[in-house]
């Protein structure tokens, strides 16, 4: 970011359909994992792979149409492990 190379977190909103939670959770992972624009700006070393996770999730009433797909993604600073406890 502004020409530095720095660790980001990000959270970024992915809509599925899918018939459980279980799936809907891969099927969020597998989206995030094989958009182009984020693997281009991955640098992590091979023996320090990016990890995902899933914040939170919410379903839809039967009937309702999933809303159209996000491009974009929040980004944050990444804190190191023993940074967790402080606020900034």
């Amino acid at each position: 970011m502004d020409g530095a190379r720095r660790r980001f977190g990000f959270f970024q909103t992915v809509f599925v359909d899918c018939a459980d939670a279980a799936q809907a959770e891969k099927d969020a992972v597998a989206h995030v994992k094989a958009d182009a624009d984020l693997r281009a700006m991955t640098r992590n070393a091979a023996d320090d792979a990016p990890t995902l996770h899933l914040d939170s999730m919410a379903e839809l009433a039967d009937g309702v149409p999933l809303p159209p797909q996000l491009n974009g993604r929040t980004l944050f600073p990444s804190k190191k492990w023993w940074q967790i406890w402080r606020g900034t």
